[in-house]
C-alpha cells in the first residue's frame, strides 16, 4: 500500500524522488483535491509509474495500490472527500 502524506505542494510539482531501495519508489505529487484543496504525495513503484506514463491502464500499471490511492492520482480527490461528495455506500445499505 502506497502511503499519503500531505505536503501542501503544488500539485505540478510531480517529482521523481528514489529511495534507492529495490523495488524503486517515486513520489508523486497528487493533483490538488477540488473538494479540500490540499495536495499529497504517493509513493509508488518506479516501474509501474513508467507504464502508467506510457499509456497503460492505471490499474493494470499499478495494481498494488488501493481503487482509492489510483483514484488520487487521477484526479487528487482523497477518499474522505470523495464520501463527503458522493456519499458513503455503506450508509446507503
Amino acid at each position: 500500500m502506497a502511503n499519503v502524506l500531505d505536503t501542501g505542494w503544488p500539485a505540478w510539482q510531480n517529482c521523481l524522488m528514489t529511495n534507492f531501495n529495490s523495488p524503486r519508489i517515486i513520489r508523486f505529487a497528487t493533483p490538488r483535491c477540488i473538494v479540500c484543496g490540499k495536495d499529497s504525495i504517493l509513493q509508488v513503484p518506479e516501474n509501474g509509474f513508467r507504464a502508467w506514463q506510457r499509456g497503460e491502464l492505471i490499474q493494470i500499471a499499478l495494481p498494488e495500490l488501493s481503487v482509492d490511492e489510483r483514484e488520487m492520482m487521477l484526479n487528487g480527490t482523497h477518499p474522505d472527500c470523495w464520501d463527503a461528495i458522493m456519499g458513503d455506500d455503506e450508509e446507503e445499505n
